[in-house]
């Protein structure tokens, strides 16, 4: 299990910014496409601030190898599997 932090809280098995219904594997997926953390939180403002954002994406960036395990684990919950599929649950060619 991943630890967490002030910006990251563990509720019903899956990892979500603090106090808002946000997972952290959408916040991983849109930064890892390019997306800035303005961005970010102008698509989620439930997040409820800039700063959560930054929070999540640094928790993301000091722990890439638990995280990325952690959005492989979702797909395989989510049953997205395969060489077309990334860790962001997105297809891909080949």
């Amino acid at each position: 299990m991943m630890p967490t932090n002030e910006y990251v809280e563990v509720r019903n098995g899956g990892y979500y910014v603090a106090g808002a219904r946000i997972g952290l594997d959408v916040v991983t997926c849109d930064f890892r496409n390019g997306r800035s953390a303005e961005a970010i939180f102008d698509a989620y403002p439930s997040i409820g601030s800039l700063a959560k954002v930054y929070g999540a994406i640094t928790f993301i960036l000091e722990h890439p190898k638990e995280v990325e395990a952690y959005l492989k684990d979702q797909d395989r919950i989510l049953g997205v599997q395969g060489p077309t599929s990334d860790a962001c649950g997105y297809g891909r060619a080949i």
